[in-house]
């Protein structure tokens, strides 16, 4: 089998369960292989009756006394027994399954695990999972994987799917090659796929992270590449030129521009100006002047009869902006109309708001995800700016 089969082939998966794997983005061996647990459980040692809370998840050796009962509570099934170490007795309660019934015999000794409860003031184990002893000493000594599940798919099903897979696929070809690894000091990838799935110790889990976060930096840099090769064919269809607006602005602030503020304009300047579509991002802290750049570059397209788009992550903060840019352009005579479009408009506000971006009147046109929605349509767009791109997952 290849990593890129479908997880239909696996034996014993049939058409219900390859549905529940898809509904958590599972469709390949490979998705198989990278849906990783979420957490590790490690078993208790065993412990004696007499040393035990309410509230805790426990593992006793214990011995069954007396015959199990099944008792019926309208639709709910309860079987409990009564089970003995050297240091008490305690309740085990199983619910909704009544086959236990034939596994609980008298005199058995076997490991009992499972969360302390209390049932009539009196401390139970409420259906606590059943180990031979020898089992249960050898579990003690790994770590078990907790899975994302959803309903219908445990995470103990994923655990023996995934496990099937590593068993039927065998070492993985690694597409980083050996002298690569050796440079940066990286695991195989079957080693760390296999070792955050079932980790012989923690302190490998660091290594094994390390291995796919290297993997997932190296093709986020190569997808970045190839977009940058794909935007190098692309031609500007939106080319501008020097703004008087922009400069008026620029001249009357009543402060002047930091040197950094400056370069980053000109810089897109060049850019907007050139012959392929400007991509570029502009990062600076809090309050260094990342706005009023954005704006000079929207005013030139202003002036140059196109439109700009400002998108920020909530209503608020695209209200500020609206009221910021409108007041700054008022004040230096500039006609270019600002639009607000959010979701908390009014329908009539929503509709104006849209004709004006569809027939060209608005220039500069401020809001939130509302701006890519359904109905919204450019007139002539040329410029966008996406404002705390992080705060969007971008």
């Amino acid at each position: 089998m290849k990593l890129s089969d479908n997880i239909k082939n696996l034996k014993g998966i049939g058409e219900k369960t390859s549905a529940l794997f898809n509904k958590v983005g599972v469709f390949s061996l490979w998705d198989l292989l990278n849906y990783l647990p979420r957490d590790f459980m490690q078993y208790p040692e065993l412990t004696k009756l007499k040393d035990i809370h309410e509230g805790e998840t426990v593992a006793a050796a214990l011995t069954v006394q007396g015959e199990a009962n099944v008792i019926r509570v309208s639709k709910l099934s309860i079987l409990s027994c009564t089970a003995a170490d050297d240091s008490g007795k305690i309740r085990l309660t199983w619910f909704n399954s009544p086959y236990l019934k034939k596994m609980i015999r008298p005199g058995m000794t076997r490991v009992f695990y499972g969360k302390v409860g209390s049932y009539r003031n009196a401390a139970s184990i409420e259906h606590p999972k059943i180990y031979k002893k020898e089992d249960y000493l050898n579990k003690i000594m790994v770590l078990e994987p907790v899975y994302p599940a959803t309903f219908g798919l445990t995470s103990d099903r994923i655990r023996k799917t995934i496990d099937k897979a590593f068993e039927i696929l065998g070492d993985i070809d690694d597409y980083l090659p050996e002298n690569v690894r050796e440079k940066y000091g990286l695991m195989k990838l079957y080693d760390a796929l296999r070792t955050l799935h079932s980790p012989a110790e923690k302190s490998l889990m660091k290594e094994a992270k390390k291995r796919l976060a290297f993997d997932e930096f190296l093709n986020f840099m190569i997808s970045i590449n190839a977009l940058k090769d794909e935007k190098a064919e692309l031609d500007n269809i939106y080319p501008v030129k020097e703004s008087e607006d922009a400069g008026k602005i620029i001249d009357n602030l009543p402060y002047k521009l930091t040197v950094a503020q400056e370069r980053t304009f000109k810089e897109i300047m060049t850019d907007m100006k050139g012959a392929r579509p400007m991509n570029r991002l502009v990062q600076g802290d809090v309050g260094s002047g990342k706005t009023i750049v954005a704006l000079l570059a929207m005013v030139t397209a202003a002036s140059n009869g196109y439109q700009s788009a400002m998108m920020a992550p909530t209503e608020v903060l695209a209200a500020q902006h609206a009221g910021k840019i409108r007041k700054t352009l008022d004040e230096f005579g500039i006609d270019a109309e600002v639009i607000l479009l959010s979701g908390s408009l009014t329908a009539k506000q929503k509709r104006e708001a849209k004709e004006k971006i569809a027939d060209g009147t608005a220039k500069i046109v401020i809001g939130t995800q509302a701006l890519i929605q359904d109905g919204v349509e450019f007139n002539n767009l040329a410029l966008v700016v996406t404002d705390e791109q992080h705060r969007f997952g971008v």
